[in-house]
């Protein structure tokens, strides 16, 4: 099944690790608001007529712009799409725009999904990532969402950077399995260039992300998921049984999805196509009535490569059969790889399939480059 991603690029503040697409200027909010809308008439044959079961609203912050334009974006995509009465319609929200008046508005515009950035437990660590909230304000959350009538909140969680030790990496699990989320959303630290963390780094004024203590607190997360029987689906995603994410689990099994509003991307299968990431020329093109975008044809190669990368993130991982029409593309002796990969310890005990051990998720680019063409 398909899906539908709106990129809302507005944010409060910057957070210092991030390099998505946003600006902290709100004044363009109504125009940006207006240029998806008419992004999503001249995309509306993108499906063909096909029944959507996701819409994710992403971003950037998407609650940081007012409910009501929200709203007006979730009729104008189920007038413009064949989305399904029981389509999982997720917001991504940070802890300081949830409130009474927000949630109330979000579950009467068809919102049943909050995607919640909480990314730690600890003020000092959240004050370090220049987040507009603290853990007072997060602590109670979930718990407004799910009385509004929210029926599924994820939690972010950030694991890894030079202020979180173990002690107070458990902490933030024990809260985050027992505040009544139902999906957790968990990421290593990363230094991307252009952010301001990696400007520090280069500066010797932060120090770089400790791979040890990282692989650490991964194993932390991994254990703690099986002891309370959790279903850790893709490497940095994990859910109570049932409620694994819709709209991104179809990302990593690679179906086709439309992606609106600046840098968003979109997949047909064979196509992928992205928008300017450029707030300005965005609107500005979609004023014209033009589709401020790029694409490419994707090649055997480029499906091969895109397959390896997502379904190996996968627990399930991918059956040996399933390599078969990539066999004349890539001329891998793939059982002496996996033969070394299961003498390491990098794989499940399944012989007639691929998927990661702890040891082999702990790695999983590495292994992935091993496969890749």
């Amino acid at each position: 099944m398909a899906g539908l991603y709106i990129h809302i690029p507005f944010c409060r503040k910057a957070c210092v690790y991030c390099n998505f697409h946003f600006t902290i200027q709100h004044r363009g909010m109504p125009e940006m608001t207006a240029a998806i809308a008419k992004e999503s008439d001249l995309r509306s044959n993108f499906f063909e007529g096909e029944a959507l079961e996701t819409l994710y609203f992403g971003g950037g912050t998407p609650s940081a712009v007012p409910h009501q334009d929200i709203d007006y974006l979730i009729r104008k995509m189920r007038g413009n799409f064949d989305i399904q009465d029981n389509a999982e319609i997720t917001l991504e929200a940070n802890p300081e725009d949830v409130t009474t008046e927000n949630l109330d508005a979000w579950a009467k515009s068809g919102v049943n999904r909050l995607s919640i950035g909480i990314q730690s437990l600890q003020d000092k660590e959240l004050q370090w990532m220049n987040r507009n909230h603290h853990a007072e304000r997060a602590r109670n959350c979930v718990e407004d969402a799910l009385k509004a009538g929210i029926r599924s909140v994820n939690v972010d969680l950030i694991y890894g950077s030079p202020l979180l030790d173990n002690h107070d990496w458990k902490l933030n699990l024990d809260w985050a399995f027992g505040c009544g989320a139902d999906h957790i959303s968990a990421y290593g630290l990363t230094v991307e260039p252009g952010t301001l963390l990696y400007k520090k780094v280069q500066k010797a004024v932060l120090p770089d992300v400790d791979e040890n203590i990282q692989a650490s607190q991964y194993e932390i997360l991994y254990h703690t998921a099986l002891q309370q029987g959790w279903d850790f689906y893709e490497i940095s995603n994990l859910s109570k049984p049932g409620h694994r994410a819709k709209h991104n689990s179809n990302y990593w099994k690679n179906k086709p999805y439309l992606g609106l509003g600046p840098s968003a991307h979109s997949f047909t299968g064979k196509q992928r196509s992205w928008n300017v990431r450029d707030n300005k020329k965005y609107v500005e093109a979609l004023d014209r009535g033009e589709l401020p975008l790029e694409s490419e044809i994707l090649t055997e190669k480029d499906l091969y490569n895109e397959f390896v990368m997502t379904r190996l993130r996968m627990s399930e991982g991918f059956g040996l059969e399933e390599l078969d029409s990539f066999k004349i593309l890539a001329p891998k002796n793939f059982q002496a790889i996996f033969s070394e990969w299961r003498s390491l310890g990098y794989l499940q005990e399944d012989a007639n399939r691929v998927s990661l051990s702890l040891k082999g998720r702990l790695i999983c680019d590495t292994l992935t480059t091993d496969l890749m063409i």
